[in-house]
């Protein structure tokens, strides 16, 4: 009964919609990993397994087109950051291009995360991190000008 609720799950999550799974008490969202999830905690035992009704967030098309459009906006936003910055109408420390930098990194996290992009998710995780490293350089470690005699 187990393996195949889990597998039942996995089938509705691969359609584009969630199930939520109860195991020993705790709550999972059925992915990719679940039926390795319910061996593991199981021993390949059957388990009690509370599941709830498929249900759809978007329609798969609508799931695209949203992701096709996060994604866009994200590379717009760090080619402009790249831009102005090359061309010099912003500086590299300025809160426009970190700012750009950021959220355009998190969009194409999103974005190559919904494509199963991981390495493109990484380098974007690490674009994240650096992003967010200068940001706080900026808010927190501004020199201070000493006033002139």
């Amino acid at each position: 009964m187990g393996e195949h609720d889990a597998l039942a799950a996995l089938s509705c999550h691969q359609q584009g919609a969630f199930r939520l799974i109860k195991i020993e008490g705790k709550c999972l969202t059925a992915g990719y990993h679940l039926p390795v999830v319910l061996k593991e905690r199981t021993g390949g035992q059957p388990t009690n397994i509370k599941r709830t009704k498929c249900f759809k967030i978007m329609s798969d098309s609508a799931l695209r087109t949203v992701m096709e459009v996060i994604g866009w906006i994200g590379s717009v936003e760090i080619l402009l950051a790249y831009g102005l910055n090359s061309y010099q109408k912003i500086k590299s420390d300025s809160l426009t291009f970190l700012l750009l930098n950021l959220t355009g990194g998190l969009f194409l996290i999103t974005y190559t995360f919904y494509k199963e992009a991981f390495a493109n998710t990484f380098l974007n995780m690490a674009w994240v991190l650096i992003a967010l490293f200068a940001l706080r350089k900026f808010f927190y470690q501004r020199p201070t000008r000493k006033p002139q005699p």
